[in-house]
């Protein structure tokens, strides 16, 4: 099994080209077994039947092609939710699938219930296995998201930047893929008239049925036909086809995400540390809970520790840890002074 084996395939081959390292492992995150839904101190635990998946994916039209030209049968059942999203019409365009309007409404609001609602449980997940239905065709969103990381913001940084990549990819081959399949200059104007994708995407379900009609041209009575023929087009690409469509920015994004996956496999704790500003999630006789920036996964250190953090102030981390050593006679190993690094817990000015 190949190192971005934790991909979508076709993420995956591209990754192969683009990655200089292999991808973070992220073993804490169990989606098989979900550790968010089981109760441990300090963290959030999530509605078993949910998981994550309160969340409804904006597929790119390639994507939605691979999972309608899937034909087997672990397959099925995905593809199924997927064509059912596509007769509702609403969040149906050339460029994809994507959430509707009233999804779109109520995501991100203060208390919607993320990982808890079940009213917002993504259609693709099947409820009683746990399993996702359109596993090898996830989105930029679901496939570099994760509850908890190996080496914590340190990770999250290279996740994050390959999202952005990721996602702008979806967005530049989705439109390419229209234009190449000829939709016809209404349907082009139409969902390029904004300058951000985000209003293409919540405004895509709001349109009259003539309109709709108007935008997808001579392809209406064949969007999975269209979606399929877009997969086609993006499978063959090479991921220097790739950077050949969209352009210099995706060179780029990629040459910076290497150096933060550098930072992942190979960086140490920086040479000066200051303590930095966390919540104490759970605080038991002799450990503690800690939580920084991620809600979702706090870390666990003893509490003797915890008590000497205030030690770090910037001076040489060497001088500090000895200091600690002789007056309070602690011992701080290194994999937990990289671990207090890496969640934010100690924080530095070197990058």
């Amino acid at each position: 099994m190949s190192w971005q084996s934790s991909l979508p395939p076709l993420y995956q081959k591209w990754s192969e080209d683009f990655l200089e390292n292999p991808l973070p492992s992220e073993s804490k995150t169990t989606c098989d077994d979900c550790i968010m839904c089981k109760p441990s101190p300090g963290t959030i635990q999530f509605n078993a039947v949910t998981k994550c998946c309160t969340y409804l994916p904006e597929i790119p039209n390639f994507l939605a092609g691979g999972i309608l030209s899937d034909d087997s049968e672990e397959s099925a059942w995905g593809r199924d939710t997927f064509e059912k999203r596509i007769q509702a019409q609403a969040g149906v365009t050339p460029l994809g699938v994507g959430p509707t309007s009233e999804f779109s409404a109520v995501y991100g609001q203060n208390g919607f219930g993320f990982g808890q609602a079940e009213g917002l449980v993504c259609p693709h997940l099947h409820t009683e296995s746990g399993q996702c239905g359109i596993w090898k065709y996830r989105e930029s969103t679901c496939c570099t998201w994760f509850c908890k990381y190996e080496r914590g913001a340190l990770s999250n940084k290279f996740w994050t930047w390959l999202y952005k990549t990721l996602k702008q990819t979806e967005q530049d081959l989705s439109i390419w893929c229209a234009g190449q399949l000829d939709i016809g200059s209404y349907g082009m104007r139409y969902l390029l008239h904004s300058n951000t994708h985000e209003t293409q995407t919540h405004s895509r379900d709001m349109a009259d049925l003539p309109t709709l009609k108007a935008i997808w041209g001579e392809w209406w009575d064949r969007k999975e036909e269209f979606y399929k023929k877009s997969y086609e087009l993006v499978h063959a690409l090479t991921w220097d086809d790739v950077v050949g469509i969209t352009g210099p920015q995706a060179h780029a994004n990629t040459k910076l995400m290497n150096t933060y996956l550098d930072e992942v496999h190979f960086s140490s704790h920086p040479k000066h540390l200051w303590a930095g500003k966390f919540e104490i999630a759970h605080q038991g006789k002799d450990r503690s809970f800690l939580r920084t920036s991620n809600q979702y996964d706090p870390i666990e250190i003893d509490n003797e520790i915890l008590n000497v953090l205030g030690h770090f102030d910037g001076r040489e981390t060497a001088v500090v840890i000895d200091e600690i050593r002789k007056n309070k006679s602690i011992e701080i190993s290194h994999e937990t002074l990289r671990s207090l690094s890496d969640f934010n817990i100690l924080t530095s000015t070197e990058t």
